[in-house]
């Protein structure tokens, strides 16, 4: 089976920390380039079955903060459903810790507990390397809206 998995919009962080410190070394983007997908292994989630989801909302924490909407996360380009969403890529100053992201599928356009379809989380530790890449995996976890999907 092939797809064309697409490229998500490219998210910067341009945070006030950030650009105070920057005076101080810290002014260098660092790209973090994660593919996105939904995990097959467990049989919930297939071609067919990750359609349902419409949404999903990733949070990055530890080294720097940020929220990232994706809606329509679950359709490639050509609207078809596919298990692998694409990479999106996270810029931002931070050069030491550990950047979390955590990542919440739903099946509304809304996020609400009720609706949640899938999570996952991957840490990657900051460098100073320019590019970093890293996958993050929509595991399994609630049903979906479980009246009323797409709402």
């Amino acid at each position: 089976m092939t797809h064309l998995p697409r490229r998500l919009p490219v998210v910067f962080l341009l945070s006030a920390l950030a650009v105070v410190l920057g005076a101080a070394g810290c002014d260098t983007y660092h790209y973090y380039d994660i593919d996105l997908q939904f995990d097959t292994k467990a049989g919930m989630f297939t071609t067919a079955t990750v359609g349902e989801a419409q949404y999903c909302r990733i949070v990055v924490s530890g080294a720097d903060s940020h929220e990232i909407d994706l809606p329509d996360c679950a359709l490639n380009t050509d609207n078809s459903n596919t298990t692998d969403v694409g990479i999106f890529e996270f810029a931002t100053f931070a050069d030491s810790g550990t950047l979390t992201f955590t990542v919440d599928a739903y099946t509304a356009i809304t996020p609400t507990p009720q609706c949640l379809y899938g999570m996952g989380t991957t840490s990657i530790q900051a460098s100073s390397t320019v590019t970093q890449k890293g996958t993050l995996v929509i595991e399994p976890d609630g049903t979906g809206c479980p009246n009323n999907p797409g709402s």
